[in-house]
């Protein structure tokens, strides 16, 4: 292997004329291949084509959402029992984030407006597209999971919970 490349540096070391054609060449080459590449920013397109994931890559195209950053606050142990101020606490230390955002440089390059607050009509579209598409969303040990929620004493559990929350002040 190495007598190979001895015969090429022996070769142009007497064809200066011809190394520099060469050079020029596989720069131009490369050039040209280099201006051929496209990129994409659909990371979708690099998982392989199924019914299902195409149905899911249709969900996130024609969703408004598809574009956001949606940062979700929810608890650690989602049986347990609610815990709405800890909640609101935990999204108000966020807000800290946020507003750290909105004072970085370069924000304006790439964001172009930072919404805090959630408009309503905003969660009801979202809300519609994952009811109409929510078998897309699941996997089969949430089916076990929803069979344990809608036992009737989890229900009433939860119900119980749940008025104990809005009665509170």
């Amino acid at each position: 292997m190495g007598s190979f490349f001895v015969h090429i540096y022996n070769f142009y070391a007497t064809r200066k004329v011809w190394l520099w054609i060469s050079v020029v060449a596989a720069f131009a080459l490369t050039g040209y291949f280099a201006s051929r590449i496209q990129l994409e920013e659909d990371i979708t397109k690099i998982l392989p084509q199924d019914k299902t994931l195409n149905k899911l890559q249709q969900v996130f195209n024609d969703s408004r959402f598809a574009d956001k950053l949606v940062v979700m606050v929810s608890q650690k142990d989602t049986t347990a029992e609610a815990q709405p101020d800890s909640l609101v606490d935990a999204g108000k230390d966020l807000w800290w984030w946020f507003n750290f955002v909105d004072e970085f440089p370069l924000r304006d390059q790439y964001t172009k407006n930072l919404q805090i607050t959630v408009e309503d009509t905003l969660v009801l579209g979202l809300m519609q597209q994952i009811q109409t598409h929510l078998p897309l969303f699941l996997e089969p040990n949430d089916y076990h999971t929803i069979d344990s929620l809608i036992q009737p004493q989890r229900l009433q559990q939860t119900l119980e919970s749940n008025y104990h929350t809005l009665i509170s002040p």
